[in-house]
């Protein structure tokens, strides 16, 4: 709840994380808020046990933003710009084997804030 909690502001540089490690999937995902001019969000996802992974952003409208599948591999990095966002709240997305982990992004003029990520079985 740290992460949900800490506020950003654009002038400072703010790093918040959130972190869940998944022992139904077996992956665990962190998701550092790094921000100063740019609105970036950077995950990492480790033990994909080089099993078929989908990276979503979407909004609660049901439109998707970002879409990655990381196929083959046992680790992810990356850095999602969020600058192009309309400021809201999104849902940062990662399936694998029919589950997802769901974390809510909220973006603002000036900060985005994350939440911790929850599981989801479908």
């Amino acid at each position: 709840m740290l992460a949900i909690m800490m506020l950003a502001v654009a002038t400072l540089a703010v790093r918040a994380a959130s972190t869940l490690s998944n022992d139904e999937l077996g992956l665990s995902a962190t998701c550092e808020v790094k921000q100063g001019k740019e609105k970036t969000v950077e995950l990492r996802l480790a033990n994909l046990e080089m099993k078929v992974t989908q990276v979503l952003i979407e909004d609660f409208n049901g439109n998707t933003y970002y879409s990655e599948s990381v196929k083959n591999r046992n680790g992810y990095a990356k850095a999602l710009n969020l600058n192009q966002l309309p400021s809201g709240k999104y849902r940062l997305v990662v399936k694998q084997k029919g589950k997802e982990m769901i974390q809510i992004v909220s973006v603002k003029e000036n900060a985005v804030l994350v939440s911790q990520f929850v599981n989801k079985a479908n």
